[in-house]
């Protein structure tokens, strides 16, 4: 069995046990990682949001119990995926179709062209990232480790083709303006997200006052967009310089006792 099985199984399973023990209304993102003891970050690695894990859960056999992803989804999970084994010029639909275990010509059930699958991977990363970002910051009682949160999302191995994604699409689509205003999208999302956070540390006293929280967001979405050229054996390292940088540059010395 392959890591994403085991996690989505291991997800499902503790939001069936919740479903069952206490209904419904305690089905929450936060009871629900809370429960598989794992981070929010890494629950929207295998589903794009509450809605979506309930989605899922409907889909289990009445007969053997085994998780069925919607074929759709799966395409666009694979195709994903894909890019950073192919790279966007090399990938076609055969690639895909192997990775997902079906013919060719199912793929064209769904979507028309390579073209239209990419367009649909962007959508549904831009949704995932926001979801992922939005969770984040409402939670975000100590703003460094919300930060460190997303570093780690997007410095994990397994999550190395979202930046591949999103910057082989923008050099290979530039003439696509619907393209480029989805790609601006997800830049700006980021820097809006880091903006936030550093705010939210400066009221704290946990941040320097001097800063500027628009110019350092930029900083880090600059840092985060260039780990598409960072060998997945040295995102731990590129993580421990970025996290340098947040501890001993930004943060205001003694501040730790605030946050």
């Amino acid at each position: 069995m392959d890591k994403e099985y085991i996690y989505r199984q291991k997800i499902l399973s503790c939001a069936k046990e919740i479903l069952k023990a206490d209904g419904e209304d305690a089905l929450t993102i936060s009871n629900i990682v809370q429960r598989c003891n794992i981070s929010k970050s890494t629950f929207y690695n295998y589903f794009l949001s509450k809605e979506d894990l309930i989605n899922h859960l409907n889909s289990f056999s009445a007969t053997d119990g085994l998780f069925v992803s919607g074929t759709r989804d799966l395409i666009i999970i694979k195709a994903i995926e894909a890019i950073s084994i192919y790279g966007l010029k090399e990938i076609n639909m055969d690639n895909i179709a192997n990775l997902v275990g079906i013919n060719r010509t199912t793929i064209y059930n769904y979507f028309s062209s390579k073209r239209e699958l990419w367009e649909s991977c962007i959508r549904y990363e831009i949704n995932k990232q926001k979801k992922l970002m939005s969770s984040i910051i409402q939670t975000a009682k100590n703003p460094i480790k919300a930060i460190e949160e997303y570093v780690d999302y997007l410095c994990n191995p397994q999550n190395k083709h979202i930046n591949a994604l999103i910057m082989i699409s923008k050099y290979n689509y530039i003439n696509n303006t619907k393209m480029q205003k989805w790609f601006s999208q997800i830049i700006d999302m980021r820097i809006s997200f880091f903006t936030s956070l550093i705010k939210i540390g400066k009221q704290k006293g946990v941040f320097k006052n001097s800063l500027n929280p628009v110019s350092i967001a930029n900083f880090f979405t600059v840092f985060l967009s260039g780990l598409i050229f960072t060998e997945a054996s040295n995102l731990e390292e590129a993580k421990k310089i970025f996290n340098s940088f947040l501890y001993n540059v930004l943060i205001e010395d003694g501040s730790f006792e605030n946050i």
